[in-house]
């Protein structure tokens, strides 16, 4: 099966228009409350300081059909060769679109190289809110398996502290 999804490195110099475009109706969306519950992300200029952020990469997964962004995946926290993995999908590709996206997303993810035979990653790791259930629902087709919940470690934007899934994804 060919790939409908790319992945590409947000630069904002090379294509910030494509991130406030793909913020602008993630937020329209009202889904930016579920993918960036933490408040860090209201506005499109917050996303673009999340691309600006130089502890993370962010990537758009663009539909190659329209070659418009479709959602995204942002990776930081690395620790070896594993990071943490944040997917938002817009809500024309939710469904089967979604997990192929999602499917596809972290696969070219594990074919990042940090050297010209060294794999960067070889594990991702993600932290859900036990209470979205679409969003544990949709990791687990995507291939995530889940190890277990820990206690007060997603941290909302009203100040409250809520109990996470972790997941992984292995290479």
């Amino acid at each position: 099966m060919s790939r409908r999804y790319w992945l590409t490195l947000v630069r904002e110099e090379e294509n910030g228009e494509d991130a406030l475009w793909y913020a602008s109706r993630l937020i329209e969306s009202g889904l930016y409350r579920q993918a960036f519950y933490d408040g860090s992300v209201r506005t499109p200029e917050d996303f673009l300081s999340l691309v600006r952020n130089p502890n993370g990469y962010v990537f758009l997964s663009k539909d190659i059909r329209t070659g418009l962004p479709a959602g995204h995946v942002h990776i930081n926290n690395f620790a070896g060769k594993t990071c943490q993995t944040h997917f938002s999908i817009l809500p024309s590709h939710h469904g089967r679109e979604s997990v192929r996206m999602g499917i596809e997303g972290a696969d070219q993810l594990f074919e990042l190289y940090r050297a010209p035979s060294e794999l960067m990653l070889t594990s991702l790791i993600g932290i859900t809110p036990v209470e979205n259930k679409l969003a544990v629902r949709f990791l687990t087709l995507c291939g995530y398996k889940l190890m277990g919940e820990i206690d007060d470690i997603c941290e909302y934007a009203d100040g409250t502290f809520h109990r996470g899934l972790i997941s992984v994804r292995a290479r």
